[in-house]
């Protein structure tokens, strides 16, 4: 197959073609350079997988025939609810609205590393809800409605940003309710924020990062506490004076490295009337329950490299 026909432009200079089972074409990838005309405006897919560029398709349809993602051959302006974003990838939905945006499709290999790559990622000004951003992105996510949905910032980027609890800065991810408000964020340094049962230092040493949609302090819709994590503090729960449960961040098999360990942060979880805190499968009556908060020192097998913990150990 050298051409197929979409509805978007001809596709030609097909090379490794997936169909779907009812015939129409899933994905490919493209030799010659061809405009397709997008829910975006035109565009030019990949068609040659040079230097740095991930050898993914050039473009993929969903079974309807409606275009589901395109790798561009160059870096292109888009007009996004968040602001004019430069990109290489983007993924629609079904609709024609954009999902992800990706500004760089780079593979980072052997020969082009995460630091060569990130020479090319330009801040970007955004504006969402109460925070005018000017940030490097690895991706950004978007509600079918046209609203952000969130943003996944680049290794090292660290921005402030105003939540219902104040200003803090954050690292790794931002994720957005369908309005507008702020759903979740990663804390990009330990901070002590108060919660339903006292100050709890919301911090995770190692957040997975991969997309900015779960993070680790999250809000009900109207603002109040809704989960936090942290591998700073363990919490005794009491009930009439006897303690029934000691909330501990616990070592796990690394995800990384299977001969290492690393600290699972604990999560904690309240009512959108604060009146209990849930974790795991047990849930604690804030009125009929003492909550005593304490540093947690974590076991010497973990620690390497004293003068870059957050712990506090002394």
């Amino acid at each position: 197959m050298k051409e197929y026909i979409t509805t978007y432009g001809t596709l030609k200079g097909i090379s490794h073609p997936v169909f779907h089972k009812n015939g129409s074409l899933s994905r490919c990838g493209l030799t010659e350079p061809v405009t397709l005309k997008t829910p975006v405006g035109h565009l030019v897919p990949l068609y040659d997988f040079y230097g740095r560029r991930s050898k993914s398709d050039s473009v993929s349809f969903y079974s309807n025939g409606t275009l589901k993602s395109i790798c561009l051959h160059k870096q292109a302006l888009i007009d996004t609810p968040a602001g004019s974003i430069s990109a290489e990838k983007i993924i629609f939905y079904p609709s024609g609205k954009i999902k992800r945006l990706f500004p760089l499709d780079g593979s980072v290999t052997g020969f082009w590393t995460e630091q060569d790559e990130s020479v090319l990622a330009d801040p970007l000004k955004l504006n969402i809800g109460k925070n005018a951003l000017n940030v490097r992105l690895i991706g950004a996510c978007f509600y079918e409605n046209d609203t952000v949905r969130s943003l996944t910032l680049w290794p090292g980027e660290k921005k402030e940003i105003l939540t219902p609890l104040g200003k803090f800065a954050v690292r790794c991810g931002i994720s957005y309710y369908e309005n507008g408000d702020l759903k979740s964020w990663e804390p990009a340094f330990p901070y002590k924020i108060d919660t339903p049962i006292g100050k709890i230092t919301a911090y995770d040493n190692n957040p997975l990062g991969i997309n900015g949609d779960l993070n680790s302090v999250e809000f009900h819709s109207d603002g109040n506490l809704k989960s936090m994590k942290t591998d700073m503090n363990l919490i005794e729960v009491y009930n009439n004076g006897i303690r029934v449960k000691t909330i501990s961040p616990k070592l796990v098999r690394s995800f990384m490295d299977p001969l290492k360990k690393e600290l699972l942060p604990i999560k904690l979880s309240f009512t959108k009337e604060a009146l209990s805190l849930e974790f795991e499968n047990s849930s604690y009556s804030i009125l009929d329950h003492e909550f005593i908060i304490k540093s947690y020192i974590p076991p010497m097998e973990l620690c390497s490299d004293c003068s870059s913990c957050s712990s506090s150990c002394s």
